[in-house]
């Protein structure tokens, strides 16, 4: 009777652990979440300048909504040092606005570099590929998979050149529409819930 009841003891203790650990770890997690969506956020902008697909006047917008952000968490914050469900809720909300809004700003025709070469379109999207992979917003499959697009792209690219070094106005409109597909495509698989890091 007494071995049946530390038994059960023990047993009762270690069920509370298995549960406990893996929700602080979870909330751990979560909390990481916010702070390392805000950091890829920041990256996105710097490369959409970097890049030409950001004006300042765009960057600085962006980033005047971030700091809003980051002011409205640490608000959040001061309560108690934790969020609650609804705060973090609606700090996740922020997030995803300002997610849409740097993706519309960086793809709107207007303020596309026009002298933005396809060599540096092609870079920036390798940079994003290595980014996704960094931040687990693409599995190794996805970028794999993006990668190969992009050796397309680039053994297309090799093709058009070999007839006399430069393109032609139809074959750089054609190579600039591949690069605006794969550039959609990146975005879309960095972007889909399954694969988000929770």
């Amino acid at each position: 009777m007494k071995k049946m009841k530390r038994f059960m003891k023990w047993f009762v203790m270690a069920a509370m652990v298995a549960v406990i650990i893996p929700a602080v770890g979870l909330a751990q997690g979560r909390r990481n979440g916010i702070n390392e969506r805000q950091h890829n956020q920041r990256e996105r902008i710097r490369q959409g300048v970097r890049s030409g697909e950001l004006t300042p006047v765009e960057a600085a917008r962006l980033r005047r909504q971030e700091a809003q952000i980051k002011l409205n968490e640490a608000r959040a914050r001061q309560s108690g040092g934790e969020f609650t469900p609804q705060e973090r809720a609606r700090i996740q909300r922020q997030l995803d606005r300002e997610s849409h809004n740097i993706y519309r700003q960086k793809h709107d025709a207007q303020d596309r570099n026009p002298n933005n070469s396809i060599n540096e379109r092609q870079q920036n999207q390798r940079e994003r590929i290595q980014q996704g992979v960094r931040s687990g917003e693409l599995t190794p499959v996805e970028a794999a998979r993006l990668r190969r697009q992009e050796a397309q792209i680039r053994l297309n690219e090799a093709r058009a050149r070999q007839s006399g070094g430069e393109f032609t106005p139809q074959e750089r409109t054609r190579i600039q529409r591949q690069l605006d597909r794969e550039s959609r495509r990146i975005y879309r698989q960095k972007h889909d819930a399954q694969d988000r890091n929770p």
